[in-house]
């Protein structure tokens, strides 16, 4: 539900690319601690039902973060509050 009417259109590594610009630019940080990851905390993606439509694979992915510090792992729609979907490169459904 947290990704309804939502796709992205890239890659992964396109979307960590983006994930990555924000960080540097210090738009993203870890919720828990606010650790700023600059120290390069992982991105990861796994298959889930309810996860993040990539429209190049056809399937659903879970899309994360792991802080280093406290090892918080904050799924990218938490992240909504701080940055807009479209600012990490994702599209809405019309």
């Amino acid at each position: 539900m947290h990704y309804f009417g939502l796709s992205y259109p890239g890659k992964f590594e396109d979307l960590r690319n983006a994930i990555h610009q924000l960080i540097q630019q210090g738009r993203i940080y870890c919720l828990s601690c606010g650790h700023d990851y600059s120290d390069g905390a992982p991105i990861e993606f796994e298959e889930h039902d309810g996860g993040l439509y990539f429209s190049r694979y056809d399937e659903k992915f879970w899309v994360w973060i792991t802080c280093h510090k406290c090892k918080y792992q904050a799924a990218l729609w938490k992240f909504f509050n701080l940055v807009t979907p479209e600012e990490f490169g994702i599209e809405r459904d019309v």
